[in-house]
């Protein structure tokens, strides 16, 4: 699963690549984002044969919300804090590099691709980390390394 999430990484980098190399040729955003829908629309068009079909003789959805376990519920806070994370980063790094430190938006895609290419590459090595240091060990690890980050980009300043 963990390498299945690396391709939103991928798709995190293509993006900003593409943006960011139409912005360094002097492409406008709207003549950008027209040809990309266009593009992506014959994608999706194409790529429509391999959907999988709905159940035939769907019912109704059946318990829509019930009251989590607790270990859910502490897995789903761990999660939420993570996302909160990759989603700041995600979200408004691409804002503070130009607005803040007045990098060009050419530099600002950047370093959103250079975000999204090491996120993928932590989710395309997730499954082997799991399976040399086990579960626990790499979640201990792996949110050291990111608080130890954050921490350390909140106190540069």
């Amino acid at each position: 699963m963990s390498a299945f999430h690396g391709f939103f990484g991928v798709g995190g980098f293509a993006g900003a690549a593409l943006a960011g190399g139409a912005m360094w040729l002097g492409i406008d955003g709207a003549r950008h984002v027209v040809a990309m829908a266009f593009l992506c629309g014959l994608a999706v068009t194409y790529a429509q044969r391999w959907f999988l079909p709905l159940p035939a003789g769907r019912q109704g959805p059946g318990v829509v919300f019930a009251k989590p376990a607790r270990a859910l519920l502490g897995l789903g806070i761990l999660a939420f804090c993570a996302l909160l994370a990759e989603g700041a980063m995600a979200d408004w790094g691409a804002v503070y590099l130009r607005d803040v430190l007045g990098t060009s938006a050419a530099v600002a895609a950047i370093g959103f691709a250079a975000f999204s290419l090491t996120m993928a590459g932590g989710r395309f090595a997730g499954d082997l980390l799991v399976a040399r240091l086990g579960r626990t060990r790499l979640l201990r690890v792996s949110s050291a390394i990111a608080a130890g980050g954050l921490g350390a980009a909140l106190l540069i300043g």
